[in-house]
C-alpha cells in the first residue's frame, strides 16, 4: 500500500515513451472470440497462448480450447480436468495454465498447478505426440508440492534438452517461500516415458523464475544450450533482474549478471466502469522469449506520461550470456489516462518486438 501511494504521487516524466496511435504497427487483421467466463470459470483468467504449425492452443483457468490459424474453433473449450481425463490427479483443482511450442520437435506442451494450499497438489503437464493438437497427447502429473510449502504461478520454457517450469513456493500460513525451478528431459516427456524432475533453488530468496522459452529454429538461430537452462528471477525492487544459467546435467548453478531495468514504482489499481478496480499485481516479469542470443521480457509498472499516474508497459532485451542489456536496451510504453497491465512480449528473427 505503501508502494501504491508513491506512484500515485508520480510527477510527469517527460522522458517516457508514449503511444500515440497505430504508427508504423502493423493493423489488426483477424479477430476472434476464444474462452470467455462461461466457459472458462475463474477470474483472473491468466490466459496463456501458444501458436504452432496449424494451430492455436489457449488455456485459461481452467479451460483450453484448440482454434485453427483463421480463428475457428476446432476442440473445446473443454474443462482443464477433462483434457487430463485419465489421470486423476489432474481432474479437478487446476489453476495457472500455461502453454508453449517446441519448434524443434514440433511439440506442445501445456501446463496447469493443481491443489492450491494442498500437500498432495503438484503440477499437471500435457505434450502432444505430433505437431498435431488434435491427436494423443502424453498426460503426467509432478508431485511438487511437499508437506511444507505448495507451489503458485508456475511458468514454462522450452529449452535445449529440457522443458523447463519455474514458480514460487509459499508455506501452508501463506508465507512467501523462495522460487524454485524444475526441468524435465524432453526425450523422455516426448517418448512417453517416466520423468524426472529435476528441482533447483532460486538463491537469495528471488521470485518468480521464468524459464527462457526458445524461438528460432525455423530460422537457423536455435542456440546449442545442451543442458543448459536460463531463467530469470527478481529481487523485489522493480529494478534488479538477476539471469541464472543451471546445467541440469551438472547440478550447477551461477548467475551470468543481473540486468539494471531502471527505477521503477508499484502498478496501481487500474478502474474500470462500474467500480471495483482491477487489481495490477506487481512488477514481476511476464515471460522470458528468446531470439538470436537474447531474452525478452516485460512487466508492469506505474508511471506519469503527463496527465497522471497509469500503469505503463516496460519491456528489455538482455543478453542471456552476460545479464546485461541488449543492443535495444530497456523502454516504457505508456498513454495518457489509459491503463496497460500484464504485458506478453516477443520478437522475430530480425530482434523486432
Amino acid at each position: 500500500d505503501a508502494l501504491r501511494r508513491e506512484s500515485m504521487a508520480l510527477p510527469p516524466d517527460p522522458q517516457l515513451g508514449r503511444s500515440v496511435g497505430p504508427g508504423r504497427s502493423p493493423q489488426p487483421g483477424i479477430g476472434f472470440d476464444v474462452i470467455d467466463f462461461t466457459e472458462g470459470g475463474l477470474v483472473p483468467p491468466d490466459l496463456a497462448v501458444a501458436a504452432g504449425t496449424d494451430h492455436l492452443v489457449v488455456v485459461t483457468n481452467v479451460a483450453i480450447e484448440i482454434l485453427d490459424k483463421t480463428g475457428s474453433t476446432v476442440l473445446g473449450p473443454t474443462s482443464g480436468g477433462s483434457f487430463f481425463n485419465g489421470l486423476p490427479s489432474c481432474t479437478s483443482g487446476l489453476y495457472d495454465p500455461d502453454v508453449v511450442f517446441d519448434e524443434e520437435h514440433q511439440r506442445y506442451i501445456v501446463g496447469f498447478d493443481q491443489g492450491a494450499g494442498s500437500t498432495s497438489g503438484g503440477y499437471c503437464v500435457a505434450v502432444s505426440q505430433s505437431a498435431d493438437p488434435l491427436g494423443s497427447w502424453f498426460l503426467y502429473f509432478f508431485a511438487v508440492n511437499t508437506p511444507s510449502e505448495w507451489l503458485d504461478f508456475p511458468h514454462l520454457g522450452v529449452g535445449d534438452d529440457y522443458i523447463a517450469f519455474g514458480g514460487n513456493t509459499f508455506t501452508y500460513a501463506s508465507s512467501f517461500n523462495g522460487g524454485r525451478i524444475w526441468a524435465l528431459s524432453k526425450g523422455d516427456l516426448y517418448a512417453g516415458n517416466p520423468v524426472v524432475a529435476n528441482q533447483m533453488d532460486v538463491p537469495n530468496f528471488n521470485s518468480t523464475p521464468q524459464p527462457l522459452n526458445l524461438h528460432g529454429w525455423s530460422d537457423g538461430t536455435w542456440p546449442d544450450h545442451g543442458s543448459v537452462v536460463y531463467f530469470l528471477s527478481e529481487f523485489f525492487d522493480g529494478r534488479n533482474y538477476p539471469v541464472y544459467r543451471w546445467d541440469v546435467a551438472t547440478g550447477a548453478l551461477t548467475v551470468t549478471g543481473t540486468a539494471d531495468l531502471g527505477n521503477a514504482t508499484m502498478p496501481v489499481a487500474a478502474p474500470q466502469l462500474g467500480g471495483d478496480d482491477v487489481e495490477s499485481n506487481d512488477f514481476r516479469s511476464h515471460g522470458f522469449e528468446y531470439r538470436n542470443g537474447y531474452g525478452w521480457t516485460a512487466n508492469t509498472i506505474a508511471c506519469n506520461p503527463g496527465s497522471g499516474p497509469v500503469n505503463c508497459v516496460r519491456w528489455a532485451q538482455i543478453d542471456v550470456a552476460s545479464g546485461a542489456l541488449g543492443p535495444q536496451g530497456t523502454g516504457v510504453v505508456s498513454s495518457d489516462g489509459a491503463h496497460r497491465i500484464f504485458p506478453a512480449v516477443a520478437a522475430n528473427a530480425c530482434n523486432d518486438m
